[in-house]
Protein backbone atom coordinates (compact mmCIF):
# COMPACT_ATOMS: atom_id res chain seq x y z
CA UNK A 1 0.00 0.00 0.00
CA UNK A 2 2.61 2.42 0.77
CA UNK A 3 4.41 1.70 -2.94
CA UNK A 4 0.98 2.53 -4.39
CA UNK A 5 0.78 5.77 -2.41
CA UNK A 6 4.36 6.55 -3.49
CA UNK A 7 3.96 6.06 -7.08
CA UNK A 8 0.78 7.86 -6.97
CA UNK A 9 2.79 11.09 -5.10
CA UNK A 10 5.37 10.54 -7.55
CA UNK A 11 2.93 10.95 -11.26
CA UNK A 12 1.54 13.69 -9.89
CA UNK A 13 4.61 15.35 -9.67
CA UNK A 14 5.63 14.48 -12.52
CA UNK A 15 2.75 15.09 -14.61
CA UNK A 16 2.94 18.88 -12.72
CA UNK A 17 -0.44 18.38 -10.94
CA UNK A 18 1.12 18.32 -7.58
CA UNK A 19 2.67 21.83 -6.82
CA UNK A 20 3.97 24.20 -3.76
CA UNK A 21 1.18 26.75 -3.67
CA UNK A 22 3.66 29.03 -2.17
CA UNK A 23 5.91 28.84 -4.79
CA UNK A 24 3.11 29.19 -7.44
CA UNK A 25 2.19 32.62 -5.76
CA UNK A 26 5.83 33.99 -5.78
CA UNK A 27 6.15 32.96 -9.18
CA UNK A 28 2.94 34.83 -10.66
CA UNK A 29 3.57 37.60 -8.35
CA UNK A 30 6.92 38.22 -9.60
CA UNK A 31 5.88 37.84 -13.12
CA UNK A 32 2.96 40.07 -12.86
CA UNK A 33 5.41 42.62 -11.66
CA UNK A 34 8.05 41.72 -14.10
CA UNK A 35 5.25 42.00 -16.70
CA UNK A 36 4.15 45.18 -16.01
CA UNK A 37 7.52 46.85 -15.39
CA UNK A 38 9.20 45.44 -18.33
CA UNK A 39 6.33 45.02 -20.60
CA UNK A 40 7.75 47.98 -23.08
CA UNK A 41 11.77 47.26 -22.78
CA UNK A 42 13.37 44.22 -24.59
CA UNK A 43 17.07 44.88 -23.11
CA UNK A 44 16.59 41.94 -20.88
CA UNK A 45 16.21 38.93 -24.15
CA UNK A 46 19.93 40.23 -24.49
CA UNK A 47 20.56 38.06 -21.80
CA UNK A 48 18.15 35.39 -22.45
CA UNK A 49 19.23 33.27 -25.17
CA UNK A 50 16.34 30.84 -25.03
CA UNK A 51 14.10 33.53 -25.99
CA UNK A 52 16.00 35.06 -28.68
CA UNK A 53 15.89 31.34 -30.63
CA UNK A 54 12.09 31.20 -29.78
CA UNK A 55 11.77 34.87 -30.84
CA UNK A 56 13.37 34.12 -34.18
CA UNK A 57 11.28 31.46 -34.76
CA UNK A 58 8.27 32.98 -34.87
CA UNK A 59 6.59 35.28 -37.12
CA UNK A 60 7.11 38.49 -35.41
CA UNK A 61 10.73 39.33 -36.91
CA UNK A 62 10.25 38.64 -40.65
CA UNK A 63 6.88 40.42 -40.21
CA UNK A 64 8.43 43.74 -39.09
CA UNK A 65 11.09 43.27 -41.64
CA UNK A 66 8.37 42.92 -44.28
CA UNK A 67 7.26 45.57 -43.04
CA UNK A 68 10.08 47.85 -43.17
CA UNK A 69 10.71 47.19 -46.79
CA UNK A 70 7.27 47.79 -47.44
CA UNK A 71 7.61 51.17 -46.02
CA UNK A 72 10.60 51.66 -48.04
CA UNK A 73 9.43 50.87 -51.15
CA UNK A 74 5.84 53.14 -50.92
CA UNK A 75 8.37 55.53 -49.79
CA UNK A 76 10.24 55.35 -52.85
CA UNK A 77 6.91 55.26 -54.73
CA UNK A 78 5.68 58.55 -53.16
CA UNK A 79 8.88 60.55 -53.50
CA UNK A 80 9.30 59.45 -57.56
CA UNK A 81 5.72 60.69 -57.75
CA UNK A 82 5.79 63.59 -56.33
CA UNK A 83 9.51 64.59 -57.98
CA UNK A 84 7.65 63.73 -61.60
CA UNK A 85 3.94 65.30 -60.93
CA UNK A 86 4.45 68.43 -58.88
CA UNK A 87 8.05 68.69 -59.29
CA UNK A 88 8.38 68.62 -55.52
CA UNK A 89 12.00 67.39 -53.98
CA UNK A 90 12.23 64.60 -51.21
CA UNK A 91 12.68 67.52 -48.71
CA UNK A 92 9.96 69.68 -50.13
CA UNK A 93 7.92 66.96 -49.68
CA UNK A 94 8.66 66.06 -46.69
CA UNK A 95 7.47 69.48 -45.67
CA UNK A 96 4.34 68.94 -47.07
CA UNK A 97 3.78 65.72 -44.86
CA UNK A 98 4.80 66.93 -42.09
CA UNK A 99 2.30 70.02 -41.95
CA UNK A 100 -0.37 67.80 -42.80
CA UNK A 101 -2.28 65.75 -39.97
CA UNK A 102 -5.65 64.83 -38.93
CA UNK A 103 -4.47 66.78 -35.57
CA UNK A 104 -7.84 66.18 -33.47
CA UNK A 105 -5.49 66.78 -30.24
CA UNK A 106 -3.77 70.06 -30.68
CA UNK A 107 -0.32 68.53 -30.59
CA UNK A 108 2.19 70.43 -33.04
CA UNK A 109 3.75 69.36 -35.88
CA UNK A 110 7.04 68.49 -34.33
CA UNK A 111 5.22 66.04 -31.84
CA UNK A 112 2.72 64.56 -34.42
CA UNK A 113 6.30 63.84 -36.38
CA UNK A 114 7.93 62.52 -33.81
CA UNK A 115 4.71 60.45 -32.64
CA UNK A 116 5.12 58.82 -36.30
CA UNK A 117 1.69 59.85 -36.73
CA UNK A 118 -0.48 59.20 -39.78
CA UNK A 119 -0.52 62.21 -42.10
CA UNK A 120 -3.98 63.51 -43.70
CA UNK A 121 -4.00 63.03 -47.58
CA UNK A 122 -6.43 65.84 -47.85
CA UNK A 123 -4.42 68.33 -45.93
CA UNK A 124 -1.45 67.75 -47.81
CA UNK A 125 -2.73 67.72 -51.73
CA UNK A 126 -4.64 70.89 -50.42
CA UNK A 127 -0.78 72.12 -50.47
CA UNK A 128 -0.09 71.13 -53.75
CA UNK A 129 -0.80 72.48 -57.21
CA UNK A 130 -2.06 69.89 -60.02
CA UNK A 131 -4.91 68.37 -61.61
CA UNK A 132 -7.45 66.15 -59.74
CA UNK A 133 -6.06 62.98 -61.50
CA UNK A 134 -2.35 63.72 -59.88
CA UNK A 135 -4.13 64.72 -56.56
CA UNK A 136 -6.24 61.97 -56.48
CA UNK A 137 -3.51 59.23 -56.94
CA UNK A 138 -1.40 61.06 -54.72
CA UNK A 139 -3.43 60.76 -52.51
CA UNK A 140 -4.01 56.71 -52.77
CA UNK A 141 -0.06 57.04 -52.27
CA UNK A 142 0.21 58.87 -49.13
CA UNK A 143 -2.72 56.32 -47.75
CA UNK A 144 -0.51 53.28 -48.97
CA UNK A 145 2.23 54.92 -47.31
CA UNK A 146 0.23 55.52 -43.57
CA UNK A 147 -1.21 52.05 -43.64
CA UNK A 148 2.35 50.00 -43.92
CA UNK A 149 3.78 52.47 -41.26
CA UNK A 150 0.41 51.56 -38.78
CA UNK A 151 0.95 48.03 -39.58
CA UNK A 152 4.56 48.36 -38.54
CA UNK A 153 3.56 49.28 -35.38
CA UNK A 154 1.41 46.75 -34.78
CA UNK A 155 3.84 43.97 -35.57
CA UNK A 156 6.45 46.35 -32.88
CA UNK A 157 4.09 45.93 -29.96
CA UNK A 158 3.22 42.40 -30.91
CA UNK A 159 6.91 41.51 -30.89
CA UNK A 160 7.36 43.78 -27.37
CA UNK A 161 4.19 41.51 -25.89
CA UNK A 162 5.56 37.83 -27.56
CA UNK A 163 8.86 38.58 -25.92
CA UNK A 164 7.27 39.37 -22.62
CA UNK A 165 5.55 36.42 -22.86
CA UNK A 166 8.39 33.84 -23.88
CA UNK A 167 10.31 35.50 -20.88
CA UNK A 168 7.61 34.81 -18.13
CA UNK A 169 7.10 30.73 -19.59
CA UNK A 170 11.23 30.19 -19.24
CA UNK A 171 11.76 27.97 -16.34
CA UNK A 172 12.47 29.68 -13.10
CA UNK A 173 16.20 29.04 -13.06
CA UNK A 174 16.56 30.69 -16.44
CA UNK A 175 14.42 33.71 -15.19
CA UNK A 176 16.44 34.02 -12.05
CA UNK A 177 19.67 34.82 -14.39
CA UNK A 178 18.27 38.40 -14.99
CA UNK A 179 18.65 40.21 -12.07
CA UNK A 180 15.85 42.64 -12.09
CA UNK A 181 13.84 39.46 -12.23
CA UNK A 182 15.35 38.75 -8.97
CA UNK A 183 14.94 41.83 -7.51
CA UNK A 184 10.83 41.05 -8.56
CA UNK A 185 10.84 38.27 -6.26
CA UNK A 186 12.17 38.94 -3.62
CA UNK A 187 10.18 41.92 -2.96
CA UNK A 188 6.84 39.66 -3.38
CA UNK A 189 8.83 37.19 -0.65
CA UNK A 190 8.87 40.13 1.66
CA UNK A 191 4.93 40.60 0.99
CA UNK A 192 4.57 37.08 1.13
CA UNK A 193 6.43 37.09 5.07
CA UNK A 194 3.76 39.84 6.44
CA UNK A 195 0.54 38.15 5.55
CA UNK A 196 1.15 34.28 4.39
CA UNK A 197 -2.68 33.12 3.56
CA UNK A 198 -3.66 36.58 2.23
CA UNK A 199 -0.80 36.60 -0.47
CA UNK A 200 -1.56 32.79 -1.40
CA UNK A 201 -5.03 33.79 -1.96
CA UNK A 202 -4.57 36.52 -4.17
CA UNK A 203 -1.32 34.91 -6.27
CA UNK A 204 -2.18 31.33 -6.83
CA UNK A 205 -4.67 31.58 -9.20
CA UNK A 206 -3.40 34.67 -11.22
CA UNK A 207 -6.13 35.00 -13.87
CA UNK A 208 -4.13 38.48 -15.09
CA UNK A 209 -1.35 36.19 -16.08
CA UNK A 210 -3.04 33.68 -17.39
CA UNK A 211 -5.22 36.06 -19.99
CA UNK A 212 -1.89 37.84 -20.99
CA UNK A 213 0.52 34.54 -21.59
CA UNK A 214 -2.65 33.02 -23.37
Amino acid sequence: MKNIFLLVIAGLVLSGCFHDPKETALENCANSKFMKKYLHFEKYIVDNPLVIKELDKSFAVSNIKASRNNIKNSKKIMMEFAEKNFNLSEDETYAILNKSYNNTEGLSDEVMKILEMPHDPEEAINKIKGTKEQKDQFKKIIKDYNFNRDLLKLHLEYKVKLTTKLFLELKMRDKFLLEEYQELYQKCERTFNELPSSFINKWEHNTELKEFLN
